[in-house]
């Protein structure tokens, strides 16, 4: 209407330069076409009386006959009845123009450049139409960037594990890394943390396949996946098979997870199935699209699965259904599937997915990030939570240790071993880390500055993870070379203590109810020996 207006104002002034401005009248004019006289009459009087064939007189024209006219011309009837809009409009527009003394044709073309205008007008915003106002959704956004519905994709809240589901009390070997925060240190139990005596080999058992991976001891059964693509259970005293169930696939030999009497294992490639532990029938399994190759963790009721190159899967641990899913967008993942498992405290997971140069920490509850940090290289080791300090730790290729404030991801220190590594460190109550590097050394350093203690010549390589076996008169660190010799070192000095030439060792030793466990990759088979 504002814009009516101001055309309006400007067309009265143009034809008011041009001619005599007429006086504005309200009630509608008729057009007549005189016969035989030719012209414009403008009809000021009543409309064609039917007894009179003359022309009323109007204005400044002289009378005249008619004829033989027979009365008005015939009009359309929305030309007589136009509506209250257009008269609104084209009213004062029209009387504006014909009161200009300009000639009839001219006055006729202003006035419907006039309209025409008024159309355009009318068709780009309208006149009296209410304005449209649109608006853009407030994207979702985690850790300061906007949550891809690709990547961050939630299903259902998971529900938050307790302080008793963080806090592992038990004697036996669960999980990969021992607890949630995958420090992989135990507590001798009474009759082991005083003895004297050197320890003592218990049993070995053959199975004729190398064995890449630790097992996982629970309710006096020890579960260990192999290369021939089997599970196989061994009874924990003597060794001996009790049974055994095919998993398939090119995965039999990674890890494993114990919880709520179900053995938690990659199957038939891409699955993760759920198999009761007493009798290895499955309960259920969920396709994870990518392949396995890290050990599944449990906590509470959340089961989390790493699968493919990019992607953490969290699970119902009794039903396998849904929680949420989250995909990395690191391009370089697609190189190197994942082979670590997350870490967990409280409402966080700690993970790094494949070759990801990134670490991020998710919400637990939604699968959203929390915050990320973009790393130089490829991290190969942990990570590893300590909840005394609220740090955790990494390892990456080039043999960098770092450690990160848990809530914010602020590096606290940033320390290089003299050689890469791939072992993830272990953590002993008295705040030091253990990990073994390519060059043949264990470390041991300062939890809270990073600071190297000792180190220790194990002879070769160590790529497995070593554990911290807490007794009351003595800690021990145990570790495993490529070379084959299982060493069991002084925690405080590096001093090695106890060793054992076992054949080719890729597995890290693992320590249940005073029972050290190491699977052979050389000698293809289980040692038992007794702390």
């Amino acid at each position: 209407m504002v814009l009516y207006m101001h055309l309006r104002n400007c067309a009265r002034a143009i034809l008011a330069n041009s001619g005599r401005l007429g006086r504005f009248r309200a009630t509608a004019k008729l057009i007549a076409i005189r016969r035989g006289g030719g012209g414009v009459e403008r009809m000021g009087g009543p409309l064609w009386p039917p007894a009179l064939r003359v022309v009323k007189p109007c204005g400044e024209y002289t009378q005249g006959t008619t004829g033989d006219h027979k009365g008005p011309p015939r009009v359309h009837p929305t030309t007589l009845a136009p509506t209250d809009s257009w008269m609104r409009i084209s009213g004062p527009l029209w009387n504006s123009v014909r009161g200009t003394g300009m000639p009839g044709f001219v006055r006729y073309a202003v006035f419907l450049a006039l309209c025409l205008m008024l159309c355009l007008l009318s068709a780009c915003g309208g006149i009296n139409r209410p304005v449209m106002v649109h608006t853009t959704p407030t994207p979702a956004t985690a850790a300061g960037e906007a949550v891809l519905p690709h990547s961050q994709i939630h299903f259902r809240d998971a529900p938050l594990p307790t302080r008793a589901d963080l806090n592992v009390t038990s004697d036996d070997w669960m999980l990969a890394g021992h607890d949630s925060y995958s420090r992989r240190a135990v507590i001798l139990p009474a009759c082991c943390s005083t003895v004297t005596a050197s320890p003592r080999p218990l049993w070995y058992h053959s199975l004729g396949v190398p064995l890449l991976e630790s097992p996982v001891i629970s309710a006096g059964r020890l579960y260990l996946p192999a290369a021939d693509g089997y599970l196989h259970v061994l009874g924990v005293r003597s060794g001996e098979e009790q049974w055994r169930v095919a998993l398939g696939g090119e995965l039999a030999a990674n890890g494993l997870a114990l919880a709520h009497d179900i053995v938690y294992v990659a199957r038939d490639g891409h699955y993760i199935a759920a198999l009761a532990a007493a009798s290895g029938k499955e309960r259920w399994r969920f396709d994870t699209i990518g392949v396995v190759r890290a050990a599944p963790l449990v906590v509470g009721r959340v089961l989390l699965v790493s699968s493919g190159a990019n992607s953490l899967w969290c699970l119902d641990a009794l039903t396998g259904q849904q929680y949420w899913v989250f995909h990395s967008e690191d391009a370089l993942m697609q190189y190197w599937p994942t082979r670590m498992p997350p870490v967990v405290d409280g409402g966080r997971v700690y993970v790094a997915l494949g070759a990801s140069s990134e670490f991020n920490a998710l919400d637990l509850r939604t699968g959203r990030k929390v915050w990320e940090i973009a790393l130089p290289e490829r991290v190969t080791g942990g990570p590893l939570f300590d909840q005394a300090l609220g740090l955790v730790y990494l390892v990456t290729w080039s043999g960098r240790v770092i450690a990160f404030a848990a809530r914010t991801g602020k590096v606290q220190w940033d320390v290089r071993l003299p050689a890469g590594s791939e072992s993830s460190p272990a953590l002993s109550p008295g705040n030091m880390l253990y990990l073994g590097g390519f060059d043949g050394y264990l470390y041991a350093l300062d939890a809270i500055t990073g600071q190297l203690r000792w180190r220790s010549f194990m002879g070769s390589a160590i790529t497995a993870s070593p554990l911290v076996a807490q007794g009351t008169a003595q800690t021990w660190v145990i570790t495993a070379s490529q070379a084959g010799v299982c060493s069991i070192v002084d925690a405080s000095s590096g001093k090695v203590l106890y060793a054992w030439r076992l054949g080719e060792l890729r597995a890290s030793p693992v320590v249940a109810r005073g029972v050290l466990f190491q699977a052979s990759l050389g000698d293809r088979g289980l040692f038992a020996f007794q702390l």
